[in-house]
């Protein structure tokens, strides 16, 4: 994590503000342990949820539309707008999946 020299003190005042964290990234993406490593650090801490997403880069959900052909930044999309949804309803946010979450492409013929 890029505020390593803050340690816990810093990774506290996130924790204290108990607000829900979304993580999507590719599995490309040159920030990608960087964004583990948070994710690692508030575990338990608050809800969080985190999508990894197989051979994606940087800004890639910004190529999602319903004609892209680019279907792992469709799902980003998707699980963006769940992840909003469940976050706002209190009664929801016991059946949200906690954790690290993987995307992997079907492959087409």
């Amino acid at each position: 994590w890029l505020c390593r020299e803050q340690g816990e003190a810093l990774v506290q005042k996130i924790a204290e503000q108990r607000i829900p964290i979304f993580i999507s990234i590719g599995a490309s993406e040159v920030l990608l342990g960087e964004n583990l490593d948070f994710a690692q650090r508030l575990k338990g801490k608050l809800y969080m949820e985190v999508w990894v997403y197989e051979g994606m880069f940087h800004c890639f959900p910004m190529y999602g539309c319903p004609r892209a052909s680019l279907p792992s930044a469709n799902a980003a999309w998707k699980h963006m707008i769940d992840f909003i949804h469940a976050a706002v309803q209190e009664s929801s946010k016991k059946e949200m999946e906690v954790g690290i979450n993987f995307w992997i492409d079907a492959w087409s013929s």
